[in-house]
């Protein structure tokens, strides 16, 4: 495949261009078999981000994805076709746009909803500065619901600034796509006897017009009032009065040719309706979307998994509802039904489950206004790096509140989608919220406890587990452990050092601890923290007269478990001897294992560290 493709392809013909479609739609295939990532946006999405680098003259336009997992296709056209075969791998390129891989990648595009805010901004930022290239805002997978996307849209025909809108419609975000925009939205497409049609209409036209004579002008004013006539009046598009096209056939070269031109000739902002099918072009991404949209390696042959655990922290978060589950048990998410493992859940409570699409504010409050009843327990389940976009909701709607709802936050610390989903940020906000129980399994079985605890408390909780599974088996037929608010575990006792670890981190200071014991002879202490708020300040106390305090967590020191503990113990004039997570700074995407050695803190390099305290100390 060529170095960069962009540029060339202009003089390509059709047939070369649906050739090309079907060679970066294997590409994609092969690459994410064996990387993992997100596949069936990517496959939807092909002939359309072809189209857009035909037409448009990248990187002096100006792309920018909404959400930033659809820009595979734009990767490899942009001169990373090579890299791409490493996508998401440490130290090869990112899974997402970013202005620091490529000139081509206008902004960061990992959380849905961003987009059209920030191409509104480019774009007035060229009016002021004479810039006459076009800004494009690709809209996919959900983000018109999000309320920033449609706060934006309001503000559309206040600036002076063109952005031309790709409405990429799939009918789905990661789980179909709710609300009565969707809504709006599918029943133009039903419409769409017009779309499927207008081909065929047109050369009728064409026969029965006499001689060649305002033929364009007859044939566009006919169709235009077959579209007018078949399709929904009064588009949401049009009672914001911004210039709507569409809807277009994602697949039909000609047509996103023709509307595409006629978008970057026209002076106005202009919204152009595409609608594409996930998965598209590979039969087991098109027939499970949703299994397909993030995955791991698999094999490319039936679409299985090359390696799925039997257990996880969410899958351990699903069955627990499921076994929860009661009339007065309201769970939602935020367009992440089968991402946090609520599926069945779903489809054995449907009267009891509600997913708002990619929007995280609104889920939070509302499962406030719910709880607020008094007769419900409310549970919203939300990524980490998304809840951050929940800040007010959480403080002013459910803590200030003291709203009877359980906030269960998945995806907590470092993953390997990198800096824009690294859950490593939402202690340093939820340790300041008022009223506020925040827990921190080890294990999956220590989970399923803490979520039953969670049900006995009558005020905000907010439990915060990883995507992964811990090293201890989960065992569902025996009966949860009965665990006491505010109290950690010593989960192996020791000597000169009590190294105090949060969640999944307890089972890696244990292996740590046995490292230190093989090197030097020495058994430290692990203290199993279990909760945040309130901290068990006895034990810490108690600990702190005898051994050397250390801390670990997935989590930014500052704002986490290391700055609760200092906090704590510094009125008492002990310190901190050493902490360990991660820094202020921004940290890239790869195998997380990969990510740990490059910053210390990987098992030997924690390990080294510790000796080096404890013979300093002998």
């Amino acid at each position: 495949m060529a170095e960069n493709l962009s540029q060339q392809l202009k003089n390509y013909s059709l047939d070369e261009l649906k050739g090309l479609s079907q060679k970066i739609r294997q590409e994609i295939i092969d690459s994410v078999s064996v990387n993992g990532g997100h596949l069936s946006p990517n496959l939807g999405v092909v002939e359309l981000t072809i189209a857009l680098h035909k037409v448009f003259n990248f990187p002096q336009d100006s792309l920018i994805f909404d959400v930033g997992h659809q820009a595979y296709t734009h990767k490899i056209l942009s001169g990373r076709a090579e890299e791409f075969k490493k996508v998401r791998q440490f130290d090869s390129i990112s899974g997402f746009p970013h202005p620091d891989e490529s000139e081509y990648d206008s902004f960061i595009a990992g959380h849905a909803g961003a987009a059209l805010s920030a191409a509104m901004g480019i774009a007035e930022s060229k009016v002021l500065t004479s810039d006459a290239s076009e800004t494009i805002a690709v809209i996919g997978d959900g983000s018109i619901g999000n309320g920033m996307t449609l706060e934006a849209l309001n503000n559309l025909k206040s600036i002076k600034g063109k952005v031309i809108v790709i409405l990429n419609d799939n009918k789905m975000a990661i789980s179909p796509n709710v609300g009565s925009i969707a809504a709006h939205l599918n029943k133009i497409i039903s419409g769409s006897w017009y779309l499927h049609n207008k081909g065929k209409v047109k050369n009728f036209l064409r026969k029965i017009s006499f001689g060649r004579v305002r033929f364009d002008e007859i044939i566009n004013n006919a169709l235009r009032a077959i579209k007018n006539l078949i399709l929904p009046k009064g588009t949401i598009f049009n009672a914001l009065n911004i210039r709507y096209l569409g809807p277009i056939d994602g697949y039909n070269y000609t047509d996103l040719f023709r509307t595409l031109e006629f978008a970057k000739n026209v002076k106005e902002s202009v919204i152009i309706h595409v609608f594409t099918e996930k998965g598209h072009g590979y039969e087991y991404a098109r027939n499970f979307p949703e299994k397909f949209h993030g995955i791991g390696a698999f094999h490319k042959n039936d679409g299985s998994l090359c390696k799925e655990s039997l257990q996880s922290f969410p899958k351990t978060f699903g069955f627990t509802m499921c076994e929860l589950a009661q009339k007065n048990l309201a769970v939602i998410t935020a367009a992440m039904k089968s991402g946090t493992a609520l599926t069945k859940y779903a489809e054995e409570n449907p009267d009891n489950f509600y997913d708002v699409g990619i929007c995280e504010e609104h889920a939070v409050t509302f499962a406030a206004g719910l709880a607020k009843s008094g007769k419900t327990k409310s549970v919203v389940a939300l990524y980490s790096t998304f809840l951050q976009r929940a800040f007010d909701s959480v403080y002013h709607d459910v803590c200030l509140q003291t709203a009877n709802v359980l906030i269960a936050i998945d995806r907590a610390g470092i993953v390997d989608d990198g800096p824009t989903h690294h859950g490593i940020y939402d202690l340093g906000f939820l340790r300041e919220m008022p009223n506020l129980t925040i827990m921190v399994p080890r294990s999956e079985n220590e989970l399923r406890s803490m979520l039953h605890l969670a049900m006995e408390i009558p005020a905000p909780v907010a439990i915060r587990y990883s995507k992964g599974a811990s090293r201890t088996p989960f065992t569902p037929e025996l009966p949860p452990e009965k665990i006491d608010i505010g109290r950690a575990e010593i989960a192996a006792e020791g000597e000169i050092i009590s190294l105090w670890a949060m969640g999944s981190e307890v089972d890696r200071a244990l292996e740590i601890r046995d490292l230190i014991k093989e090197k030097i002879g020495v058994a430290i202490e692990v203290v199993n923290v279990r909760f945040i708020r309130p901290f068990d300040k006895k034990l810490l106390f108690y600990r702190a007269k005898s051994h050397l305090i250390v801390t670990m967590e997935d989590h930014c020191i500052n704002g986490g478990l290391a700055s609760e503990v200092s906090q704590l113990i510094a009125p008492s004039c002990y310190d901190l001897a050493a902490s360990f997570g991660w820094q202020s700074r921004v940290f890239e995407h790869g195998n997380t294992n990969e990510i740990r050695k490059k910053h210390g803190l990987d098992n030997e390099s924690i390990a080294a560290k510790l000796v080096e305290l404890i013979e300093n100390e002998r």
